[in-house]
């Protein structure tokens, strides 16, 4: 097993797709691991719907309910229950990535999603990417081992063939944020299709990179300061879950973010910021209230367990307007949504274009500044040419001119 404290780099020639075997489309120990865990998990969620249902039949929930999202304040706590389960089903996976390679750390390119037949983990863009400052930091191998069931490397780092057995983080967007995921991970988003997926999607209640050093190895991975303070004993099984069950994540998901002494806020708090944005509050997308950065990190992680094949797992792209629109790697963003025949959007998010240092950045409670993160709009020229939507003939010059 690899030490906690190492950070996983590797010099060497620059490698390319080609010349590295294509790895199945889910390993054999992918599938191992996610029959395991899906067992687990339905047992999980079979155990934890009556506390759910209780909890929306609470009459603290209810006045939130019929304050914020008065559409929905009718219904039983069963049917709610329902309309979660099915939003959850088919909520954007957001993987977002730095498409230069200059992001907090290594991830797919957007030359590399141009030409790899799948989308790259972090382990094989590290190794594909092969020179001195590729490197992956060591609380993601931790996560994937104790929460994921992923296997340990026989060495300090992966085989090709052992990489191939990791995932691919994605943030599951049922708060409807304009950008997917957050910024802070990079400027492009890869949206992968849900029924494509559904059945390598393992998913935990929280981000399990900050869980890891906040919560399970808070004395291994230095001085944890700027974490946000959490509540750590919300998720007290660390059972994942899948598509399909995931009621035993409902409430340690509204739970995690508030630690009551630091913050003064509670699971309602985080009840009112998740129904009040997803589409369980019955509101068209353009008239979702702002959100803090803070309550659009609140999201599920879930993270597709495979090798998931280019260009039919993934839906569309979504560009960071602020930092890409008119630049040179917005072109090439433009170039691969037309390769890859993938519509793309460009989307607001908080206004302003991430830098290297934010890739590192978690929002807490204090971040306080609230955004509309619901302001994306379609390409034209990607929409004209994938779909029969008729536009404006001079939209696309209009478009370009902003």
């Amino acid at each position: 097993m690899a030490p906690l404290l190492l950070f996983f780099a590797v010099a060497g020639v620059a490698s390319c797709t080609s010349q590295r075997p294509t790895p199945p489309e889910q390993t054999q120990a992918q599938k191992a691991t996610f029959a395991k865990k899906a067992l687990a998990a339905k047992r999980a969620s079979e155990a934890a719907t009556p506390a759910v249902l209780a909890f929306f039949d609470s009459p603290d929930f209810r006045r939130m309910l019929a304050d914020c999202c008065p559409a929905t304040a009718g219904l039983s706590s069963q049917e709610i229950l329902e309309r979660y389960r099915a939003e959850a089903r088919v909520s954007e996976l957001a993987h977002t990535f730095s498409g230069n390679g200059q992001g907090g750390f290594t991830d797919i390119t957007d030359g590399e999603a141009m030409k790899s037949p799948w989308f790259l983990n972090e382990w094989q863009a590290t190794i594909l990417q092969a020179n001195s400052s590729s490197f992956t930091p060591p609380v993601n191998d931790v996560s994937q081992r104790e929460i994921f069931g992923c296997k340990p490397f026989k060495g300090s780092f992966p085989t090709w063939e052992e990489a191939a057995d990791r995932l691919i983080y994605v943030a599951h967007n049922m708060r409807q944020a304009d950008t997917g995921s957050l910024p802070q991970f990079g400027d492009i988003t890869a949206v992968f299709s849900s029924s494509y997926a559904r059945d390598m999607v393992l998913i935990a209640p929280m981000d399990t990179g900050l869980y890891s050093m906040g919560c399970k190895h808070e004395d291994v991975f230095g001085n944890g300061s700027w974490l946000p303070k959490v509540n750590c004993s919300a998720w007290p099984d660390e059972v994942v879950g899948t598509l399909d069950y995931l009621d035993h994540l409902i409430l340690p998901n509204l739970i995690y973010p508030f630690n009551r002494s630091v913050t003064n806020l509670t699971m309602l708090d985080g009840a009112r910021a998740l129904f009040q944005r997803s589409a369980l509050s019955g509101k068209s997308y353009k008239d979702l209230p702002n959100a803090s950065m803070f309550e659009l990190n609140a999201y599920f992680e879930s993270d597709i367990l495979g090798n998931p094949r280019l260009p039919e797992s993934v839906k569309f792209l979504i560009g960071n307007f602020p930092s890409l629109f008119g630049t040179k790697d917005g072109r090439k963003l433009q170039q691969l949504a037309s390769k890859r025949s993938w519509p793309l959007f460009w989307a607001l998010g908080d206004g302003s274009a991430p830098t290297e240092g934010q890739h590192h950045h978690h929002h807490g409670p204090d971040d306080l500044a609230r955004i509309p993160g619901n302001q994306r709009v379609v390409d034209p020229e990607s929409i004209l040419a994938l779909t029969n939507a008729s536009l404006p003939s001079d939209a696309s010059g209009i478009f370009e001119r902003l």
